[in-house]
């Protein structure tokens, strides 16, 4: 096991933000998370961003603070993004771990089926590579197990030079999530610099939620200037015979990716 993550630290490597060669646009890696083994699972020979790190917690049932009725303030909603940020910054990243490659075909699959348009390509008029980050958890309710996800995709140029400012561009896409007057799923962008940011609820059953943040700032292709996020926090709602007692069955997901410009 020792020599898996050994191998895995060997392989990662930084060029240009975190380019990897023309051959790899557009490409997808595939994580699977399981919190309790605190374990992140890539397939084997997967290539990844150099300090890539995977955060998870699996959420039994509606947090009143952190995420209040629909029906209150925007003030409220501002502190409930902000309470997902600190709550994913003080869970300790996952150990990244390789898994043969069979074991991520129903995660491809479900790729591939909520994000058809990303999985055939996207933003190469403005930008000359693209990939995706998809990080997956299964978690276990009353009556089932069930598994949810979220993408986050990063988009940069090729021809860059140390010193000079750049754009850049993160997206992240949420799987299917319930909604209700108890809670509110979102996905959102942060990063320690507050150059990117962005936030989105979900706005019914099964929405997708969805952001972009953009900016412009200085490439310096060394150590980590800044740590972009993309998180989601997403539910799968079990109703009971008593309403007022249903089982909330919750993904608390966050990527994060070592930035060599601010």
């Amino acid at each position: 096991m020792f020599r898996k993550i050994s191998l895995l630290a060997g392989s990662l490597f930084i060029t240009l933000g975190f380019a990897f060669a023309a051959s790899a646009a557009n490409r997808v890696i595939y994580v699977l998370v399981d919190p309790v083994a605190n374990r992140a699972y890539v397939p084997e020979g997967t290539v990844l961003p150099n300090g890539m790190q995977v955060r998870a917690q699996a959420v039994k049932s509606p947090d009143a603070v952190a995420f209040p009725e629909m029906d209150d303030s925007l003030r409220h909603s501002f502190a409930k993004m902000t309470n997902a940020k600190r709550a994913a910054l003080r869970t300790p990243p996952l150990v990244i771990e390789y898994a043969p490659a069979e074991r991520f075909e129903a995660a491809k699959q479900r790729y591939q089926e909520k994000h058809p348009q990303a999985a055939a390509g996207r933003l190469t008029e403005n930008y000359d590579y693209c990939f995706d980050v998809y990080a997956s958890q299964e978690n276990t309710g009353i009556y089932g197990t069930y598994t949810d996800g979220i993408t986050l995709t990063f988009c940069a140029n090729y021809n860059t030079v140390v010193g000079n400012a750049y754009p850049w561009h993160f997206t992240v896409t949420g799987d299917y999530s319930y909604k209700d007057n108890y809670i509110n799923p979102a996905v959102g962008i942060y990063d320690q610099n507050n150059n990117f940011n962005c936030y989105d609820e979900y706005q019914y059953n099964f929405d997708l939620g969805q952001c972009t943040a953009e900016n412009t700032t200085v490439w310096t292709n060394s150590g980590c200037p800044n740590y972009v996020h993309g998180w989601g926090l997403l539910y799968v709602i079990e109703y009971t015979n008593d309403p007022y007692h249903d089982e909330y069955v919750g993904f608390n997901l966050d990527i994060g990716l070592c930035c060599t410009f601010y």
